[in-house]
């Protein structure tokens, strides 16, 4: 199975060349690296060019859409969008631009995805200097399976997620409501189905004052601010099933 590796950027230079290189060394010469850079200003894409690897391929993030200012976690999933619309590869990996991948995530996770459409496995927190401060996202979080549970409190962090791409028959096109991408990818893939949660430390997941996710630790949002956005995935998930129920795979 070919492997996609989607990757969202925006002014990541701080971090992208490690993680980069974490991701690199597990993959086979017919593997692919998509990066959908959202506009940096920094020295974001000098970096990655300097990397001189014809499995990385650049792509600039093409606005169709334009991100809920409300959500700003709405602006990260379409730029995710694009490298995923990207991809051609069996088999969808998603990273941040600032985390490290363990150098074993692919072997430890690849297998698995004969036997399930979605993979996702444990992390550990690092703060800014790769430090360690939680081992375990699963068990800081009670991550588990459960669509009303996920709903609750989300176990779907992106940057652990790999999926067999015939998932996107239903994922595809994302709601025109800002609803996170790794959510909504995560919810229905664990509808149609089967997603397998691995406790196995990946990832090396790090937190700092730049993250913009609703799924990372606990939100300082307001709960008017939780409900509404609760409300709003709730229906673009109720719409998507009723719609994929009647029309198939039409859009």
């Amino acid at each position: 199975m070919k492997i996609s590796v989607c990757i969202a950027t925006y002014n990541g230079d701080k971090y992208i060349e490690e993680q980069l290189q974490s991701i690199l060394q597990q993959l086979r010469a017919e593997d692919e690296v998509i990066i959908s850079d959202d506009g940096s200003s920094d020295r974001t894409i000098e970096m990655v060019t300097k990397f001189n690897d014809d499995r990385i391929r650049v792509v600039l993030h093409r606005k169709e859409k334009t991100a809920d200012k409300k959500y700003p976690f709405h602006k990260v999933s379409l730029n995710f969008y694009n490298a995923i619309n990207e991809s051609t590869g069996d088999v969808i990996y998603l990273s941040d631009q600032d985390d490290i991948w363990a150098p074993d995530r692919i072997e430890k996770t690849l297998p698995h995805l004969s036997t399930h459409v979605l993979v996702i496995n444990d992390c550990s927190i690092v703060n800014e200097q790769g430090e360690v401060i939680q081992h375990s996202y699963f068990s800081m979080n009670h991550s588990g399976p459960g669509i009303i549970k996920n709903m609750k409190r989300n176990s779907y962090l992106g940057c652990c997620m790999a999926f067999r791409s015939e998932l996107l028959k239903q994922a595809f096109p994302l709601p025109a409501k800002a609803v996170p991408h790794d959510i909504w990818i995560g919810m229905l893939a664990e509808y149609y189905y089967s997603v397998l949660f691995l406790k196995k430390q990946l990832v090396f997941y790090r937190r700092h004052s730049d993250n913009i996710s609703p799924s990372g630790g606990v939100s300082s949002n307001s709960i008017v601010y939780r409900l509404k956005y609760r409300f709003i995935l709730a229906a673009a998930l109720m719409k998507r099933i009723l719609h994929y129920r009647f029309n198939g795979n039409k859009r």
